[in-house]
């Protein structure tokens, strides 16, 4: 996986760097909703967009201080975000090919 995103993190980080703006520094839901209905294809369910936005997010220490962190997402967690996606949208995939 680490050698997937390494060849292609260049094209990654512009991704992210497109959603965002000199006042927003971080890329949140709406951002990851537009990017996999609106500015691609990838024939994923709104369901799937969400787990994987919610499971790729680092722990936060002070919840109660810095519950926005879960609403946003660091570059690290969008190169998870990323993974999550593609495992979501071929799963069974293997399977299908043999």
């Amino acid at each position: 996986m680490n050698d997937i995103f390494e060849a292609n993190l260049g094209n990654l980080q512009r991704i992210y760097s497109h959603y965002k703006t000199p006042t927003k520094t971080l890329i949140d839901m709406e951002d990851v909703i537009n990017m996999c209905t609106n500015d691609s294809n990838i024939n994923i369910s709104d369901k799937d967009i969400h787990f994987a936005f919610g499971y790729c997010h680092m722990t936060v220490t002070n919840e109660e201080r810095s519950w926005k962190n879960y609403l946003s997402l660091q570059l690290v967690e969008f190169l998870e975000l990323i993974g999550r996606l593609a495992h979501a949208r071929f799963k069974g995939a293997s399977a299908e090919m043999s």
